[in-house]
């Protein structure tokens, strides 16, 4: 097992902070691994090419997700600061674990039973690579399984990142009752992040509203002049 660097296990008081006050049964050593991989603890990390800022790299996208389901507010220069790792890890830690709900939902709906070490890795990988682009290439899975990730789409960028996390921590380390109990509660605030987190699953709710609320008023109008 790869050690975490100094650098980064110095928010392990913060990251079970945040753990707690969030709910989620994911072990500190977890977050951590993630955190060692995307920034090596460097806060305010800004990747050139695709925006991603912070501890855990999260995307512009990701933030705007973040920001429509709390009523306390981050800016991309919360993500960008060298002195605000709280709003960087709060922000990464719900983002990783919307993405191990999207995971567990999926793979629910595909696999009779699921193994931690599969639910664990599925995440990662759409943590790393966005929840669309994960589904659309196990969608071409007869099972959807990180092996056949490896099989079918050996020269896939974002593969290495399971092994760079998981060369960290182990997911022998994760409560299996714990995590199930958690994505199978009523209150879920899961969203569904797609290719960009989620743009096209929101684009597409928002036309359905759009369009029964259109219906709704021609009903309403069909009914007043009955009347």
């Amino acid at each position: 097992m790869k050690a975490i660097h100094q650098n980064t296990a110095r928010w392990a008081p913060l990251v079970l902070t945040e753990l707690q006050k969030q709910g989620l049964p994911l072990p500190v050593e977890l977050i951590l691994a993630v955190i060692d991989v995307e920034s090596r603890g460097v806060t305010g990390l800004v990747n050139p090419k695709s925006g991603a800022s912070g501890l855990m790299q999260v995307m512009p996208i990701a933030l705007k997700h973040y920001n429509s389901t709390h009523a306390v507010k981050f800016t991309m220069a919360d993500l960008q600061s060298k002195t605000n790792p709280v709003a960087q890890i709060r922000v990464g830690t719900w983002i990783l674990g919307q993405f191990w709900r999207n995971a567990h939902d999926y793979l629910s709906r595909r696999l009779a039973t699921i193994s931690m070490d599969e639910l664990a890795k599925i995440a990662d990988l759409m943590f790393a690579a966005g929840g669309a682009a994960v589904r659309k290439k196990l969608d071409k899975l007869p099972v959807p399984t990180v092996e056949g990730l490896k099989t079918q789409f050996s020269s896939w960028n974002a593969l290495p990142h399971i092994e760079n996390v998981f060369n960290r921590v182990s997911t022998s380390s994760i409560s299996e009752t714990a995590v199930n109990n958690w994505v199978t509660s009523s209150a879920k605030t899961s969203i569904t992040p797609g290719g960009a987190g989620g743009a096209g699953d929101w684009i597409v709710k928002a036309l359905v509203g759009i369009a029964i609320g259109y219906l709704v008023s021609l009903i309403v109008k069909t009914v007043k002049g009955q009347i």
